[in-house]
């Protein structure tokens, strides 16, 4: 492991700490961009094969991942759309906002029970209707 990787990691330390969001992850990125272009390749190259070997969701990969992640965002190069493609990407975004700002800004949330009370309430619906179409 490089040293540069081997301190980024000590700067996370435990990634479920509670100042992770507000402290380290701002600090990481501060050193990662303080990197050179090609020394933040090797280490995402370097971050890339070390987290394809450690078990997914553990403590070590996600502070791996929180590593990957700011390299990608940094070196990210979104690929060329043609001019239809481009208008379709527009119109996928519009309307995804559109659709998630509604609903955030309704505070449409559902507790577990509702959910579950919507779930029963749809699968009786769709039973009646199948017995119905069957009969």
């Amino acid at each position: 492991m490089s040293p540069v990787l081997d301190s980024l990691l000590a700067e996370i330390a435990d990634p479920s700490r509670e100042d992770l969001v507000g402290v380290a992850v701002p600090r990481v990125q501060a050193r990662i961009q303080q990197l050179t272009k090609r020394q933040q390749l090797e280490l995402r190259d370097e971050v890339t094969e070390i987290r394809r070997t450690l078990e997914r969701d553990t403590p070590a990969w996600l502070s791996h991942q929180i590593i990957f992640q700011q390299l990608w965002h940094l070196n990210h190069v979104d690929e060329k759309l043609d001019e239809d493609q481009q208008a379709l990407r527009n119109k996928i975004d519009r309307d995804y906002q559109q659709r998630n700002g509604d609903w955030y800004a309704a505070g449409t949330w559902l507790t577990p029970e509702e959910v579950g009370e919507r779930v029963k309430k749809r699968t009786a619906e769709l039973s009646e209707e199948s017995h119905s179409d069957a009969g």
